[in-house]
Formats: structure tokens, C-alpha cells, sequence
């Protein structure tokens, strides 16, 4: 399957019903974060192997599980794999050491430190960032800390935050990155650093943007951009206005943002890795490759309720944000090329 055909069919399905809803099964002790961590992980396991039952995972992971007769057929089966499709049991360190060997890196999925961020945050004490930030991909690693010696011993320090973090991150899209620009928010607000939280909040949003799709695809797509907008993209919103986007305007946004990558000829129909996805949306999300992209993929807000002392000239640029918006969905909706800025923007925009 090509990755269009893909993205368009894990959208279908999210349009269709809320099945990457994960609600703890009845009579269980189970918390939400739990189940979001095993589906994150099994789902992740379903798409590396292209396996689709419980049954032939288990199998493929364990097979030395399986007790067979004399004959060579299959006699019984732990059938441990189907607990792990209904999410009621969560996977031991003897069965994530004998996964891991067939698909490395899964146990990072099951113990990702997003999932501990969102348990943690909110409590009393106030979450390890360093700590947690070490916990992610090489990749992200590199861009966060920078190399110190000491002697002939070496250790890690944290890169000082900066436009070029948020950029690499960026384009270094992915659930990894997320935690890292979370982090960066969260750190911001605290030291009311506010030109500093605005930029890193929409470097959130951009990333949140480009991954959604295949957050659905793992079944953890609500629950994840729900806490994101919740606990951090409130956090760099403009003063009087509030963030009127939920996890199905982020998915829609996504599945569009994502598609558009292969409208040119020279990737129609062809397969990329993620990495190179990501390069050519974070083209489109810049406005390198149209401003219709740009502002289509902006974040949606609304006037606050409780807004005071508005200027009129902070209405203008609302408005004027709003209506570029409108026109941005309204180009991609119709698949039609249009001059910037457009001729019947209001308040005269030019």
C-alpha cells in the first residue's frame, strides 16, 4: 500500500468511529494511562511486522510458547497476545526482553516518557525534565544536550533554549520531539520567558499537526492531543483568545498536511520514510510551498470569554488571521492555486 492510500484509509477509519478511543475495560483496575501505553505499543508492533491478529503476533514473537503434537501441529497456546489487543494486561520484562530482539526499540513505545510526563505533571513535585529528556531517541538527544569534558571524562548538558532548538526539533517531527518541546514549554512558563513560550507553543503545535495521523494510526490520538492542549498548548495562548481546536481538527489537519506531500509529480504515488515526509511538511507548514498551506495550518482560535481591555487593533489582526485561515482551508478544500493575498480578504488586507 502506498503511504496515501494509507493515510487516507487510518483517516476513514477515524472519521468513521472513535476506535483509538482507549476507555479501560469494565472491572478492571486498569488507569487510562495504562491502556495507552500498551495500545501505543501494540499497535506500533502490528504496523513493524504487518500482523494483524493477537494470534499470529503471539507466534511470531513466541513461538517457543507454543506445544505442539508429534505430529508438528499446534496442540495449545498461552493465546497471551489476544489480553494485550483488549488492553487488560500490560506486557512483562521477560515477554518486552524477547520482543525487543525481533523489533528494537518497542519497549520505548511501552515506556515512552511522554507517558510519564503525563503522570507526573501536576503533582506536587515537580517532574525530573532532565531526567525525562534523556530518555528519548539519540536524535533528539543531540539537538537538547551538548558534550562537556572534564578531564578525560565526559558528560551531557542541556543546550540553552533558542529558535534553532525549536526549528530542529521540529524537523525532527515525531512523538519524541513532542516530549522535547513540551519540555520547553513548560520550562518557558515557569521563568515567564513569554516571547520564548509563544514560539515554543506554536513549534507544538506544529509538530502535533504533522504526527496526528499517525497517532490515530496507533490508537492513542485523542487521548494524547487532548492532554497536549489541555496542559501545554493553553499555556502559550494569546492573551485573549483561546485555542478552538480538539482532537478531530488536529486529525483532519494532519491527514490533509500529510496527503499534500505527495501531490507533487515526483512524489505521487511513491513511498517515503518519515523523515522525509516530515522534511517536505515542514516546506508546507513554513510557506515554501504556498501561503495557503501556511495559513490553513495555523492554530485556530476564538476570542476568549473572559477577554479584557481588547484594542481595536488587536480585533483587526484576529480578524485578518481568521479570514487567511479561512481562505487557506477553502484553497486546499477546492485543490485551486490562488495570488497572495487574496482579493476579497476583509479589512483590506494586502
Amino acid at each position: 500500500m502506498i503511504d496515501a492510500d494509507r493515510i487516507i484509509q487510518i483517516y476513514e477509519q477515524f472519521a468513521k468511529s472513535s476506535r483509538d478511543k482507549i476507555v479501560a475495560p469494565g472491572g478492571t483496575r486498569r488507569t487510562p494511562l495504562e491502556n495507552l501505553r500498551v495500545a501505543y505499543w501494540y499497535e506500533g508492533l502490528k504496523q513493524r511486522t504487518g500482523i494483524e491478529s493477537p494470534y499470529g503476533l503471539e507466534f511470531y514473537f513466541e513461538e517457543d510458547s507454543f506445544k505442539r503434537n508429534t505430529n508438528g501441529t499446534i496442540r495449545s497456546y498461552p493465546n497471551k497476545w489476544s489480553n494485550y489487543e483488549r488492553n487488560v494486561v500490560t506486557p512483562q520484562a521477560k515477554t518486552l526482553t524477547r520482543v525487543e530482539r525481533l523489533a528494537p526499540g518497542s519497549t520505548h513505545d511501552l515506556n515512552h516518557p511522554l507517558w510519564k510526563l503525563m503522570s507526573e505533571l501536576g503533582e506536587r513535585d515537580k517532574p525530573d525534565f532532565d531526567g525525562l529528556l534523556k530518555g528519548l531517541s539519540i536524535d533528539i538527544l543531540n539537538v537538547l544536550f551538548t558534550a562537556e569534558n572534564t578531564g578525560f571524562s565526559t558528560y551531557s548538558v542541556r543546550e540553552p533554549s533558542s529558535q534553532l532548538i525549536l526549528d530542529k526539533l521540529e524537523r525532527r517531527a515525531s512523538l519524541d520531539a513532542l516530549v522535547g518541546l513540551t519540555v520547553l514549554v513548560l520550562e518557558a512558563n515557569e521563568l515567564k520567558q513569554d516571547e520564548f513560550l509563544s514560539r515554543a507553543t506554536l513549534a507544538t503545535h506544529n509538530v502535533l499537526t504533522m504526527i496526528a495521523i499517525e497517532l490515530a494510526s496507533r490508537k492513542v490520538v485523542h487521548q494524547v492531543v487532548s492532554w497536549v492542549i489541555d496542559n501545554i498548548l493553553c499555556l502559550g495562548t494569546p492573551r485573549n483568545l483561546q485555542l478552538s481546536m480538539d482532537s478531530y481538527a488536529y486529525i483532519e489537519a494532519s491527514a490533509f498536511l500529510n496527503l499534500m506531500v505527495y501531490q507533487n509529480p515526483n512524489r505521487k504515488g511513491k513511498c517515503l520514510t518519515w523523515p522525509q515526509r516530515v522534511k517536505v511538511m515542514t516546506q508546507l507548514i513554513h510557506g515554501k510551498m504556498g501561503f495557503d498551506v501556511y495559513h490553513a495550518m495555523r492554530p485556530r482560535y476564538e476570542l476568549s470569554p473572559s477577554r479584557r481591555g481588547v484594542s481595536a487593533e488587536f480585533m483587526r489582526d484576529f480578524e485578518r488571521s481568521s479570514a487567511l485561515r479561512k481562505w487557506g482551508w477553502k484553497t486546499i478544500w477546492s485543490g485551486k492555486v490562488e495570488l497572495f493575498p487574496p482579493a476579497r480578504l476583509p479589512l483590506g488586507v494586502d
